[in-house]
C-alpha cells in the first residue's frame, strides 16, 4: 500500500504494477494531490489571519479554490485521456480484425455459409469441438461468424471460441 497526505489526512492507495517510469495517470494524479494540499495550507493559512474579515478571508480563498478546481478538472481531463487511450489499445489487442486479402474474405463467406447451412438443432455444435481435432479451425470458423450476419443464438456461442 502506498500512502499519500491529503490537506493533513493520510490515505492508502493499492501499489500499482507498472514497468517503466510513472505514467500519465500517475503524473495528473500527483499533480491534483499537490495542488490540493497547496490550496490546504493556503486555506490554513488565511484561516488562521487575524487581520482579515469573515469577507476578506471569502474573498482571499476564491481565486485560490478556482485555481484547485482548474487543476482537478485538467487532471481528470487527462485520466480520461489515458483511459480512452488504454481502451483503444485493448480493442485492438482483443478485437477482431477485418479479412484484408480475397482469400481470407471468401474463407470468411465459406464458413458463414456452412455455418447457416446448420440445421438449427446441430447449429451449435461445432464439429471440431467435439473431435478433439481442432487445429485453431472453430476459432477461425467463430471469428469468421463474428463478422458476418448470422443467427442471433450464434454471437454466445461464437464468444466462448474466441
Amino acid at each position: 500500500m502506498k500512502s499519500y497526505n491529503l490537506a493533513g489526512t493520510e490515505i492508502q492507495m493499492p501499489d500499482l504494477v507498472r514497468t517503466g517510469a510513472p505514467g500519465e495517470a500517475e503524473h495528473a494524479f500527483a499533480v491534483a494531490l499537490d495542488a490540493a494540499n497547496l490550496f490546504a495550507s493556503q486555506k490554513h493559512a488565511v484561516e488562521n489571519d487575524q487581520h482579515l474579515s469573515t469577507t476578506g478571508k471569502q474573498a482571499k480563498l476564491a481565486p485560490m479554490a478556482s485555481q484547485l478546481w482548474k487543476t482537478i478538472f485538467s487532471s481528470a481531463k487527462a485520466l480520461q485521456g489515458e483511459r480512452l487511450k488504454i481502451e483503444t489499445r485493448t480493442a485492438e489487442l482483443y478485437g477482431i480484425g477485418v479479412p484484408t486479402t480475397p482469400y481470407q474474405i471468401q474463407q470468411d463467406l465459406e464458413r458463414r455459409t456452412w455455418w447457416n447451412a446448420q440445421p438449427a438443432a446441430t447449429g451449435c455444435a461445432l464439429p471440431p469441438l467435439a473431435t478433439g481435432n481442432d487445429s485453431g479451425l472453430s476459432a477461425r470458423t467463430g471469428q469468421g461468424l463474428y463478422r458476418g450476419p448470422a443467427r442471433t443464438a450464434m454471437n454466445a456461442v461464437v464468444d466462448t471460441f474466441i
